[in-house]
């Protein structure tokens, strides 16, 4: 498993922990830990 692969299924695992709604700056911007 690459970082990026880690660092997408952390994100992942945020967001099934945590629903939230998505903003479609953050949308946009997924490549890219805007919560870090």
């Amino acid at each position: 498993m690459s970082y990026g692969d880690l660092a997408l299924w952390c994100l992942h695992e945020n967001v099934v922990v945590v629903p939230r709604p998505t903003p479609p700056l953050l949308a946009s911007q997924q490549s890219q830990p805007a919560e870090d």
